[in-house]
């Protein structure tokens, strides 16, 4: 359950990576506000697979 949970928030988290990719080409969106959602997205997204490896290893 908690594997299908942490690829559910991943995927969430990719979308809006992708969505704000988006909104910059096409909208205009300020290339800051860009740069901080890729890099906080990336950030998340390494975060949840460091923290979903730490539970798998508790778990055995």
């Amino acid at each position: 359950m908690q594997n299908k949970l942490f690829f559910i928030l991943q995927w969430i988290i990719f979308i809006v990576v992708l969505f704000a990719v988006f909104t910059n080409s096409r909208l205009g969106m300020s290339d800051t506000l860009t740069a901080v959602i890729l890099f906080t997205g990336l950030a998340l997204i390494v975060l949840i697979k460091i923290i979903e490896k730490r539970i798998m290893k508790g778990g055995k």
